[in-house]
Formats: C-alpha cells, sequence, structure tokens
C-alpha cells in the first residue's frame, strides 16, 4: 500500500503505468516467500558446499558490472547487473555469499584462529578484493558494511583482540581519508548540521523530511495525501 502510495503518481509520468512499481514489488515479493520456503526446508550446514563458489561469483558479478552495457550507471554509480529482463544489484548477493563463506571458512580453521597466516590472512585477503571491487563502483557504504562482518565475524570465531586491532586502525584511517578524498562524501557526513547551507544538494533529503513531520506530525497526514512524492523526491518509492 506504501509503495504504491508513494510511487503511483510518479510511474504514471515515467511509465505510463501507475502500477509499474506496485508490481514489480509485487514480483519480488513472490519471489523472495518462494525463496524463504526453500531455503527453510534445507538444512544450513548445506550452505557449506556453496561457500567457494557463491564468493567466486561474486567477484566475477562485481567485474562485470564494470563492463558497459553489462553494468547498469544510476546515480553516478555502477551497482547494477543488466539480466535483459530485469536489472540485479550485485551487492545485496554479494553481502549473503560473504557471510556463508567467512562462516565456512572460519569454522574449518578453528582450531588456527589464533594464528594469523593460518586463519585469518585468507579472509583477509577475499575481503580485500572484494571490498576494493565494490569501492570501484564507487560504493563507499557497501565496502564499509563488508569489513564490518568481516571484523564481527573475526571477533565471534574467537580470533585475537591484538590482531583485530591491528586491522581496525588502518581500516579506519583508510576510511577516513576516502571521506576526505570525495568532498560529496564529507558533505553528506556533515549535511545533517546545517541541511540550508547547501539547501538544493546535499541538505535536500533532510529539508524535504522536515517538511514531511512538521506537515503530518507522528501520525502523517492520512493516506494517499503526503506531498514530498509529488516530485519532490527523486525516487520517492525507495525513499
Amino acid at each position: 500500500v506504501m509503495i504504491y502510495s508513494s510511487s503511483s503518481i510518479l510511474a504514471m509520468d515515467r511509465y505510463g503505468d501507475e502500477y509499474f512499481f506496485l508490481k514489480k514489488q509485487l514480483f519480488f515479493a513472490v519471489v523472495g516467500v518462494l525463496l524463504m520456503f526453500v531455503l527453510s526446508n534445507l538444512k544450513y550446514v548445506n550452505l557449506r558446499k556453496a561457500a567457494y563458489a557463491g564468493i567466486i561469483i561474486s567477484i566475477i558479478f562485481l567485474v562485470l558490472i564494470l563492463i558497459p552495457p553489462i553494468g547498469v550507471k544510476r546515480g553516478g554509480a555502477t551497482r547494477w547487473l543488466q539480466l535483459g529482463f530485469a536489472t540485479f544489484q550485485v551487492t545485496e548477493f554479494v553481502k549473503i555469499a560473504m557471510v556463508v563463506f567467512l562462516a565456512h571458512f572460519l569454522a574449518k580453521a578453528a582450531t588456527h584462529i589464533k594464528d594469523f597466516k593460518k586463519g585469518i590472512l585468507i579472509p583477509l585477503v577475499v575481503v580485500a578484493v572484494v571490498g576494493g571491487l565494490v569501492l570501484l563502483q564507487p560504493d563507499f557504504g557497501t565496502a564499509l558494511i563488508i569489513a564490518a562482518i568481516f571484523m564481527g565475524m573475526l571477533y565471534l570465531a574467537g580470533a585475537r583482540i591484538l590482531y583485530l586491532s591491528m586491522m581496525t586502525v588502518p581500516l579506519l584511517a583508510g576510511a577516513v581519508v576516502m571521506v576526505m578524498m570525495k568532498p560529496y562524501r564529507l558533505q553528506r557526513w556533515l549535511a545533517f548540521l546545517d541541511p540550508w547551507k547547501d539547501a538544493k544538494n546535499t541538505g535536500f533529503q533532510i529539508i524535504q523530511s522536515w517538511i514531511s513531520f512538521g506537515s503530518g506530525g507522528p501520525f502523517g497526514v492520512g493516506l494517499g495525501d503526503g506531498m514530498q512524492k509529488l516530485f519532490y523526491l527523486p525516487e520517492p518509492h525507495t525513499d
């Protein structure tokens, strides 16, 4: 209901079909429920068989999207893979494959988790390759999520705090450098302090949310009556 309410006018303007985004979401909802049913009946240990294949496929996908026209560019970033009938955001698959791979490898290397070379070096290299390819899209946020997944799973696996600290320091330093290298990243981080300073760019989304809350309060203006979806937001159905 909320997707239809927020997207119908935009869908009619762009595609001549007010149900365009609704039908798209319903399709993925059906596919998602079917996958949930299949996976709920699958013994989770069987996922270990797909651990290496999943991470290899992830790397192949991440390389493919850098090749036009296979990779679809939107909003200045190339994050979608063109499948012909639909586009597919590769990093959503990558995050799942990364968790399965790390869980499998770290369980197998449980007796060596205190040894950097035998227990940590290989997954570190894999994460570095995957993270590097994600940064090329560029997708700084997902790269940080992948790094956080890696560090969190190492901690749960019993890795030494010393090793985690040694990796955390350069990771944080690298993140700070990358934020400073791209002014728009730093502006996004600081926009909330004074969104009116750049009201038509970095502060735009925040200001629109203020207007929305100011108009409707905690309970909204009523179903279908919101104003910010009327071309004030570029992608209201995702926001």
